[in-house]
């Protein structure tokens, strides 16, 4: 699983959090952090499609992206540039199965995001008082939360939901001050005016379209070739090798 992180708690003193994540105990995991004014951010992820996972920093920005990237836009200097042109929009036209943030240093803003999906889980705490922390992997962030002195509770909703459904619906947990970042969002937090902000930039929507049956079929079919040799390219690509169906 992989783990990637963000920490802008007060007066948090707690340095090399990639330690915590499942994964950080392989000998084949990248784990690196970064700290800059009292912040944190870091991740603990497995050796694999390294051309598109990277966590970088330059005079700017602090950068992390974690998944499978199938956009042209790959390098770090790809999403700084992209970043200054446009905004949390150029999260848009991203393709994959990502998470990721960007801090922009001059103004303390962080910006945190996951795929219209939500495959790759984010988990965040926001409190007026203590600050802001992300991770995707809930047990971390409830753990960091404890040993800054921060009382968490159980969010029953979330229990009940997972109890008699299987899963949790919205942006609920298991516990009540960690919330779970929902498909095609976004979340702006600026430490200067300690304000977090929640915006989508994608939602799924309801289209009736009066087609046959058989036009079904051989859509569903298309589409599903197409995934699966797009997947199958990036996995021999990896490897040095060509693959088509």
């Amino acid at each position: 699983m992989a783990g990637i992180y963000g920490i802008l708690l007060v007066d948090n003193n707690i340095k090399n959090v990639y330690k915590r994540f499942y994964n950080s105990c392989f000998e084949s995991s990248n784990k690196e952090e970064i700290n800059y004014k009292g912040f944190s951010f870091g991740r603990s992820v497995l050796k694999k499609f390294e051309e598109d996972r990277f966590l970088f920093e330059n005079d700017d920005f602090i950068i992390c992206f974690e998944g499978i990237n199938h956009s042209t836009k790959k390098k770090p200097s790809d999403f700084i540039e992209e970043y200054k042109s446009k905004g949390n929009k150029f999260i848009n036209d991203l393709r994959g199965n990502f998470s990721g943030f960007i801090f922009e240093k001059l103004n303390e803003e962080l910006t945190v995001f996951t795929d219209t999906l939500a495959s790759k889980s984010i988990y965040y705490f926001f409190d007026e008082k203590f600050g802001f922390a992300f991770a995707s992997e809930m047990q971390v962030l409830s753990k960091l939360l404890r040993e800054n002195g921060i009382s968490i509770n159980y969010d029953y909703d979330g229990i009940y939901s997972l109890a008699l459904y299987g899963q949790m619906f919205k942006n609920y947990t298991i516990v009540k001050e960690i919330k779970r970042l929902s498909y095609g969002s976004v979340i702006q937090f600026s430490n200067k005016e300690n304000r977090l902000h929640k915006s989508k930039y994608y939602t799924f929507k309801k289209e009736t379209e009066n087609i046959s049956k058989e036009e079904i079929i051989d859509s569903i079919d298309h589409l599903m070739v197409n995934a699966i040799n797009k997947e199958w390219k990036k996995v021999t690509l990896s490897l040095g090798k060509k693959f088509q169906i």
